[in-house]
């Protein structure tokens, strides 16, 4: 069996090419996160690995070139591939870009590798799973769509829902929704051209003039459900960033339309939106707001405080995950092992994630890391220090006003908004920000 040897984090992307290699090229993959622990693994000698993949910079160096000066120090012969954003070295160190399908970068890693791939019936299914919300954006259908009905000798049944070519009303998948339908099904080979069509429908939709603000919202609330699905699947594919990229220009001009707070509030209220796109474009707005109110505020900060706010919380796919707000609520949910790490490390699994995103804005993922007030992303802040960066002291105190605001609208004015957040952020660098909130109307 052959052997590659996978330099960088050990991220979802990175794990879905991991099993990939595994179940399609049948290689073994060993992962290492330092290159101190590459070099102690490749002084076995070169039979030890057939291929060195480097997935990411680690700790600001370049690895690949650390990696490429070693093994031409001991005259080791193993090819080595970089995924790095940078192309230094790209002379010696063959590039591989990583925005794209799993797929892709599998077939290029096979022939790399002069081998095969043996995809067998038992690992690829012959029906795939769509979420139903896909359908919400399409108005015919281009690929045969199935259900699947459980029966007691075969509980995988598939049938046959929609005819490619089929013309439907929302309607129809609204009543699978309701009746607990949470997936159509299309063939295993149609299931990339399906995605596709329907990002690029939902852009064309999301760049078009909508006919209210209504529509817009629903529009919005689902695109997002659809990039972190596909985030999640796919990783910082290129349909996921362009439908994310359209989906946070449409929510900054959001920001714009609304002068007044509280006209915002209500239309979030008066339409059935989730706590967690609430809370995104809340906390958008916010951001906004006291960017243009410090001297040292610009456009381009504003651009990736609407960055972070998008990505922060994308691998929390439940409002109930998304409103825990401190350590003793995490304990308190009473959740299983995986649920509540997946809590706990959110914030460095989604800094982690969009290091992939191409041209990402400087900074954005440290202010996601950090975003509860951990320097390691790990759970959340008691105290808040003054260590942390200027922008991501902006997040964390727009987020809380949004949080507050969320909570308590209502019964609850700008001013005692104000009053909590100078308790929960005393420091005088915190307090500095929250005064830039003294002039919001509700």
């Amino acid at each position: 069996m052959k052997k590659v040897l996978f330099v960088g984090k050990n991220s979802q992307f990175n794990n879905a090419i991991s099993l990939n290699l595994d179940v399609i090229l049948k290689i073994e993959v060993v992962f290492k996160a330092k290159i101190e622990d590459v070099v102690e693994y490749l002084k076995g000698g070169a039979e030890v690995v057939d291929l060195i993949i480097v997935a990411n910079m680690v700790n600001e160096k370049h690895t690949a070139v650390e990696i490429y000066k070693h093994l031409q120090t001991y005259q080791m012969e193993v090819p080595l591939v970089s995924m790095e954003k940078d192309n230094i070295g790209e002379k010696v160190i063959r590039r591989m870009v990583p925005d794209r399908p799993v797929e892709e970068i599998i077939s290029e890693i096979a022939e790399i590798l002069k081998i095969t791939p043996e995809v067998e019936d038992e690992f690829t299914p012959e029906f795939f799973p769509i979420p139903i919300k896909y359908y919400y954006f399409i108005d015919e259908i281009f690929v045969h769509t199935y259900i699947r009905i459980k029966k007691e000798n075969n509980p995988d049944h598939y049938v046959m829902r929609f005819r490619k070519g089929d013309m439907y009303i929302k309607g129809d998948i609204k009543k699978y929704y309701e009746k607990g339908v949470s997936y159509f099904y299309v063939k295993h080979n149609d299931r990339l051209y399906f995605v596709n069509e329907v990002t690029d429908r939902i852009i064309n939709k999301l760049q078009s003039e909508l006919a209210d603000d209504s529509e817009k919202l629903a529009l919005l609330e689902d695109c997002n459900d659809i990039v972190s699905g596909l985030l999640l699947t796919r990783g910082m594919s290129e349909e996921t960033v362009k439908l994310a990229k359209a989906s946070m220009k449409k929510m900054e001009e959001i920001v714009h339309t609304f002068p007044k707070l509280g006209d915002l509030m209500k239309l979030l209220l008066d339409n059935p939106t989730s706590f967690r796109f609430r809370r995104t474009q809340l906390t958008t707005y916010v951001a906004f707001h006291i960017v243009a109110n410090m001297e040292w505020g610009s456009t381009e900060q504003q651009e990736k405080l609407a960055f972070v706010a998008y990505f922060h919380d994308i691998t929390l796919q439940c409002d109930k995950y998304a409103m825990i707000k401190n350590n003793e609520g995490v304990i308190a949910a009473n959740l299983n092992q995986f649920d509540e790490q997946t809590i706990v490390y959110h914030a460095r699994k989604a800094a982690e994630l969009v290091r992939d995103y191409p041209r990402l804005p400087i900074g954005a993922d440290t202010i996601i890391l950090r975003h509860h007030g951990t320097m390691s992303g790990r759970g959340f802040a008691k105290t808040f220090s003054n260590n942390l960066e200027p922008l991501t002291v902006v997040f964390l105190i727009a987020e809380a006003y949004a949080n507050y605001l969320l909570e308590y609208y209502g019964d609850i004015t700008n001013e005692e908004i104000m009053t909590e957040l100078n308790i929960d952020f005393p420091k005088s660098q915190y307090r500095r920000i929250i005064k830039t909130l003294a002039n919001f109307e509700f």
